[in-house]
């Protein structure tokens, strides 16, 4: 049986998508935290500024100080002040380790993030991209030999498998395949971290492809069906890496239920367009920075959400 904690679940659910919500990060990042710290695996949904603006440029991306959004992602609400676990070239973006934050070092209360816009749980070879199991290769291997530990008072969050998702789409391949080797890896690494002495995870589900705007006209099922097989996947692995490990408490936002929520309910959650991408309209675009204009958007581009005003401005 999962052990849930309701009232942060639905704290960091809402978070996740509403970052302006008045306490989320009053509960989560202060006094009444229940974590020393959090340290976070993931994506572009968590990468909190890995590449720099021209960086992603080149690769045909539009980004807000290395953000894949028009401001802070969803960690930075919660959990203030990190630290990133890479460094990354200021030309071309090869990354590398910057510092250890294992609990036995001076950093054991620092926020720390890992995650890379790309990456994936699946090995890809790329040069510029870590993979979420390189992502952890990096916290753990430490400079001087002894491996890092993670306090099991510390948040690790792993949002991830949404770019090996979307590959069912470009290469072709059996969803149910591909969400099963996701499972076999992301159970691998959930128990490195475990026997790290991480006992603490943050494992939000896919948001439903079917509601974002690369998919949303497409008129397709595989949308909707690909996330629903990645979603149930996840479930699966988290029911079976607890069954294992009884010590442990797994928080899972159903991130595909509340965008859904979202984009049926405009009006209710203050959005004026749940169907376009923002810097689609060049007045959109070249709106100040977490404008009202901007933030009547729930879609930043075609698949990342918009960040939300006055959170946004003093998060970045």
């Amino acid at each position: 049986m999962i052990k849930y904690e309701g009232i942060f679940v639905s704290t960091i659910s809402f978070a996740l998508i509403f970052p302006t919500i008045s306490f989320s990060q009053a509960e989560i990042t202060h006094n009444q935290s229940p974590f020393n710290r959090a340290i976070i695996f993931g994506d572009s949904l968590s990468d909190n500024g890995h590449f720099s603006d021209f960086q992603t440029k080149i690769e045909g991306h539009t980004t807000t100080n290395g953000r894949f959004s028009n401001g802070a992602v969803w960690d930075e609400y919660l959990f203030a002040n990190q630290k990133r676990g890479f460094k990354t070239g200021k030309l071309f973006p090869t990354w590398s380790k910057d510092g250890d934050f294992g609990d036995q070092t001076d950093n054991r209360d620092v926020n720390v993030n890992y995650s890379v816009g790309g990456a994936t749980y699946l090995p890809t070879g790329s040069e510029y991209i870590p993979s979420i199991s390189e992502q952890i290769d990096t916290f753990i291997n430490s400079k001087k030999g002894t491996p890092n530990t993670i306090s099991p008072n510390s948040l690790v969050g792993l949002w991830g498998s949404a770019n090996d998702a979307l590959a069912v789409f470009t290469e072709h391949v059996s969803p149910a395949d591909k969400a099963a080797a996701v499972k076999e890896k992301l159970l691998t690494e959930l128990e490195r971290i475990y026997q790290a002495g991480g006992r603490q995870f943050l494992l939000p589900n896919l948001p439903d492809f079917s509601d974002v705007p690369r998919f949303r006209s497409s008129g397709s099922p595989l949308p909707h069906d690909v996330t629903k097989i990645f979603n149930n996947t996840i479930r699966e692995t988290i029911t079976e890496f607890q069954s294992k490990h009884q010590d442990v408490k797994v928080y899972d936002p159903d991130m595909a239920g509340l965008l859904d929520t979202v984009v049926r309910n405009p009006d209710v959650f203050g959005y004026k367009n749940v169907t376009g991408a923002c810097i689609k309209t060049d007045e959109c675009l070249n709106a100040p920075t977490g404008s009202d204009l901007q933030n009547s958007y729930v879609f930043w581009d075609e698949i990342h959400p918009t960040c939300l005003v006055p959170a946004c401005d003093g998060a970045v």
